[in-house]
């Protein structure tokens, strides 16, 4: 199977203190619509080489990675230390949903579910 390369153009961050454990969601846009996946099943399709994926800073593709901290995996930019930066930075969803998840809520998606 052959991996589909992704752009992160935001995540959904939920509210709390602890950097590597607030995204919730990534997503981007492909032309044939949005996309978006729960951290956990991005972290998922990275490991068994479905997808990779990566986000623009600067004009500068940076590679999204795996990061664990306190036996928690996450995801996080090629070019951050311990905290997540490069995705907390992204906006928090697309242009017309632009508000925080509420903690403790998530929708199952199969991924990359297109809108």
């Amino acid at each position: 199977m052959n991996e589909t390369r992704l752009e992160i153009f935001w995540s959904q961050k939920v509210f709390g203190t602890v950097p590597h454990a607030r995204i919730a969601t990534v997503g981007g846009i492909l032309p044939a619509g949005r996309w978006e996946m729960l951290e956990c099943e991005a972290i998922h399709a990275l490991a068994l080489r479905r997808h990779t994926f990566f986000v623009t800073v600067n004009g500068v593709e940076v590679e999204v990675t795996v990061g664990r901290h306190d036996d928690r995996w996450y995801l996080k930019g090629a070019v951050d230390g311990y905290s997540p930066k490069t995705l907390l930075d992204l906006p928090g969803g697309p242009p017309e949903e632009r508000t925080p998840v509420t903690p403790g809520v998530s929708a199952a998606v199969a991924g990359p579910k297109v809108k």
